[in-house]
């Protein structure tokens, strides 16, 4: 390790976090490492005095945080990915301003771990699910991956490696795996951020809570913390798992993450065509599943899924 290199970038974008994003700061400075990082705060021109929390905070701050004011909203994709264009770091991981660590070793034991494991892409770890006030929430359960490696298959069952905050990973947009504008949709991170890393290296998760994610109904501004349906999103799915099939056989040399996304991109069709979501016709559907490449692959699972679920009815009989 060098020590005049600049191991980590934390991607901190904010919009309406007043009430919490003095903690979520507070538990970077927590932080115990032995290496450099900088911290990218992207104040997303906020309608409370979030802004006005940061200049106080700025007075105190060390030189490695850098705060973006932004004149004009960019919205959380646009914050994010101009944060991203600016982050040097060999690794990345993102802290949005309503979440937070709750492990001071957390940084320092995930960038040890990939600066010996090189054939790992990223590391994430468990999350601690709290309300606004940090309460623990038992009502929601993150799909988080309890196992020590996350996979595609994973992916493809729903699963996350972990919440967004808990990844560290290999800053793959400054080593250029992937420059498809397309990729910058408007569509939550985390699905998008965890095929990507599946498709171009090994995952360790380690079964510890080591952050806190806020899951709130009322004031949280995050993709991920918001519950309000969005009428657009059935759509949105389709669109989004089209755009990743098509960067993974444009641009991605491992087969199982072409047979997973485009097994995923049927399976969600289906489910939408099945349940009257959208205005999707089976004609369509039918058309779809004779051009795909891995037919059979997608009936693997489908009748695995069928399985699995007779199984749970005959145990919920006895």
């Amino acid at each position: 390790m060098n020590n005049n290199e600049l191991l980590v970038s934390v991607v901190f974008p904010t919009y309406n976090h007043e009430k919490f994003i003095e903690q979520a700061i507070n538990s970077i400075l927590k932080q115990k490492v032995n290496f450099n990082y900088e911290v990218l705060i992207g104040e997303d021109a906020s309608t409370d005095k979030t802004s006005d929390v940061l200049k106080n905070m700025e007075k105190y701050l060390p030189q490695n945080f850098h705060i973006f004011y932004r004149k004009k909203n960019l919205g959380m994709i646009g914050n994010f990915y101009d944060l991203i264009e600016r982050a040097k770091g060999k690794y990345i991981i993102n802290l949005e301003g309503d979440d937070y660590w709750i492990y001071d070793l957390k940084l320092q034991k995930q960038v040890d771990f990939l600066e010996t494991h090189p054939e790992y892409i990223a590391i994430a770890h468990n999350t601690l699910v709290v309300d606004k006030f940090g309460r623990p929430r038992t009502d929601f359960i993150y799909p988080e991956c309890k196992k020590d490696e996350y996979t595609l298959t994973d992916f493809l069952n729903f699963i996350l490696m972990g919440q967004t905050t808990t990844i560290l990973y290999r800053n793959f947009y400054k080593t250029h795996i992937f420059e498809d504008i397309k990729l910058k949709m408007n569509y939550p991170g985390d699905q998008k951020l965890n095929f990507l890393l599946a498709c171009h290296g090994k995952i360790k998760v380690i079964q510890e809570k080591w952050s806190a994610y806020r899951y709130i109904n009322d004031e949280g501004t995050s993709f991920s913390a918001t519950s309000k349906f969005d009428r657009e999103m059935p759509k949105k799915d389709l669109i989004f798992l089209k755009t990743l099939m098509n960067y993974a056989f444009n641009n991605v040399k491992n087969e199982e993450a072409k047979k997973v996304i485009e097994t995923k991109y049927l399976y969600v069709a289906q489910h939408h065509l099945r349940n009257r979501i959208i205005d999707y016709k089976m004609t369509t559907w039918i058309q779809e599943f004779m051009n795909s490449r891995y037919k059979i692959y997608f009936i693997k699972f489908m009748s695995l899924r069928i399985f699995k679920k007779v199984l749970r009815i005959i145990k919920n009989f006895n």
